[in-house]
């Protein structure tokens, strides 16, 4: 994350078989995320408006972490737990 930031928000979401996106009313007006899948694993993602399924999409595992560098990545972040993975939990922090 950059010094630019003047405020952070976080999250945790639930990873399970449901396709889901980050909270719209937790990353109004943030410039950045950090998203760190924190239990369970792996996990399927994508983060340009694409769906993953548990067999297309990113691969994340437990303790993988990474940036989404603009309003439009965070929007646009979709995922899913990995078909035969456990379904567990992403921590996400928003820097505005």
């Amino acid at each position: 994350m950059n010094g630019r930031s003047i405020g952070a928000v976080g999250e945790r979401l639930v990873v399970d078989a449901l396709v889901r996106s980050l909270t719209p009313d937790s990353y109004v007006f943030a410039l950045e995320a950090e998203v760190w899948v924190s239990d369970g694993g792996p996990i399927r993602c994508y983060f340009d408006g694409r769906t993953p399924d548990g067999n297309t999409g990113v691969v994340l595992m437990a303790g993988n972490r990474l940036t989404l560098a603009s309003l439009y990545e965070i929007a646009a972040f979709r995922y899913v737990q990995r078909t035969g993975g456990a379904a567990g939990a992403l921590e996400v922090v928003y820097r505005k």
